[in-house]
């Protein structure tokens, strides 16, 4: 009888009325409703199977006692000691299956369904009021999100019921994985598209008039059309297309920043934070499901009994770590896209600064080596535009540490490959080779300096080639490279021959 009153409550809505309009403010409101009610509907049923559970396990304890102290029909040896206690016990004294189990086990079923049911309702209701928080870079979907999911997993492991636990598991995944992922990388991919290419002109004005378009259902078909419209419908729009540009928050910004900078950054009055704030979202999520993965997983051999129960659940519990890989392949692949936005930005300097056109020669002498000591280098230029470029993206105000340090090492290795490239043209001397080994130590600090020893790596190789061309001589280059070791050398011997031949 309760399983179908359950199973009625949660099909119509607890006897809730639906509210006849379906905008954002009734929407929410009634689903607070529904999921008020379930809550209350599931702490009861949780009782009760942690209830059923505990009874099954009790009565099961007793039965193997009772089967352990008396005598049965095969136990010749228990019948001499109690000679006047008739072997009653002839086979198992409970079924391996009883029939409190099979009721529990159709509770379970549809408690966990309801379980289902409320997480994803409340995922929905996070995700749709979902802001970004004051002094911030995340927004209150991942918090929210995975506070319902702490509190609806372990009202599952309190009922002691491995199959009930590890269905609400399932379905926890499951709505992490699809839904909310879904949300989270449609929110991604439309604030990726408010990155203007580095050192592109009227950037700001371009996801400006994309976003007025929208707004104003305008069909554009492309961005030069975009422009020449914007021109023409000008008067049109009058006074209403100014307060557009300030709704959109994309009206001019003034003092301290100005305008975007030539070098990179964001388009004029666009939100640092508020573009960069999923991917942010994402590294949280990471965290939060490997921390509550983690939690639980501690909590298994505590809960539940040895054997299928403890597999089951910690079968499913591996899901969260599918879920986690999920989340960090999309953060990796939005860095990648920011990265890119960035990139010809750091080429362009690079070619600049160590280019055919730069004058910069490692073919030094001992006067022209000692005169570089007073001397801004391009290496100390190029970490200079490097701090530029990427200063939007530094926390606190931008990404986390640890995603701004992926952000910044996938610069870097731009940036160390096209000095590879660069100096593959270039003669050196051996004090050549040691004013190589300053400029490349000056990057890794700089990016040390930003980011952690992390940064180091993708100058590694570099730092190997200027060491091989500060050498004396060959001899002792071959003699690096045996002493070295093949597991620290980041150089192949092609290309250690092809640096020394310069």
């Amino acid at each position: 009888i309760n399983a179908m009153m359950m199973r009625e409550f949660a099909n119509n809505g607890f006897g809730l009325a639906r509210p006849q309009d379906n905008t954002p403010q009734k929407t929410t409101a009634f689903s607070s409703e529904i999921s008020i009610e379930m809550d209350r509907s599931l702490d009861d049923l949780a009782q009760l199977l942690q209830y059923t559970e505990t009874y099954d396990r009790f009565m099961r304890h007793i039965a193997q006692n009772l089967g352990n102290d008396h005598p049965s029909k095969a136990d010749s040896s228990k019948k001499e000691a109690f000679p006047g206690v008739p072997g009653v016990f002839e086979g198992t004294i409970l079924p391996d299956r009883t029939s409190v189990e099979e009721a529990a086990g159709e509770v379970s079923a549809l408690y966990a369904e309801m379980e289902g049911a409320l997480f994803k309702i409340s995922v929905h209701k996070a995700l749709l009021i979902d802001k970004v928080l004051p002094q911030s870079n995340t927004s209150s979907c991942v918090e929210d999100t995975f506070f319902i999911a702490h509190r609806c997993a372990k009202r599952a492991f309190a009922t002691g019921h491995y199959l009930a636990a590890s269905a609400v598991l399932n379905h926890i995944s499951n709505v992490l994985s699809n839904e909310f992922m879904d949300v989270l990388s449609g929110k991604l991919k439309a604030n990726l598209m408010s990155f203007p290419g580095p050192g592109t002109a009227g950037a700001g004005l371009d996801i400006a008039l994309q976003k007025i378009g929208q707004l104003k259902d305008i069909d554009f078909k492309d961005l030069s059309t975009l422009k020449d419209q914007f021109q023409d419908n000008l008067q049109e729009f009058g006074q209403g297309f100014a307060s557009d540009f300030s709704a959109l928050g994309l009206g001019s910004k003034e003092g301290k920043g100005g305008s975007s900078s030539a070098v990179g950054g964001l388009a004029n009055g666009v939100n640092e934070i508020e573009s960069l704030v999923y991917l942010n979202d994402l590294e949280s999520a990471i965290k939060c499901v490997g921390e509550l993965g983690d939690e639980l997983a501690n909590e298994i051999p505590e809960t539940f009994q040895e054997g299928h129960g403890i597999s089951l659940t910690t079968a499913s519990l591996g899901n969260f770590k599918a879920c986690s890989e999920v989340f960090e392949e999309r953060l990796s692949a939005g860095l990648e896209e920011v990265a890119a936005r960035l990139m010809p930005a750091v080429r362009k300097a690079v070619s600049e600064l160590l280019g055919e056109k730069s004058q910069v020669s490692y073919r030094l002498n001992e006067t022209q080596y000692e005169q570089m000591e007073g001397c801004l280098t391009w290496a100390q230029a190029l970490a200079m535009r490097m701090n530029a470029l990427f200063a939007a993206y530094e926390p606190p105000r931008g990404l986390s540490l640890e995603s701004f340090g992926r952000l910044l090492g996938l610069g870097c290795e731009c940036v160390a490959n096209r000095i590879e490239d660069a100096i593959k043209g270039e003669k050196f001397t051996q004090l050549g080779g040691l004013q190589l080994e300053k400029d490349v130590r000056t990057l890794s600090s700089f990016a040390v300096g930003k980011a952690g020893p992390g940064l180091r790596l993708p100058f590694t190789r570099l730092q190997q080639v200027a060491l091989l061309l500060s050498l004396d001589s060959v001899e002792d280059a071959r003699e690096f490279w045996k002493e070295s070791g093949s597991n620290s050398r980041m150089l192949k011997l092609k290309d250690a021959q092809s640096f020394l031949a310069l």
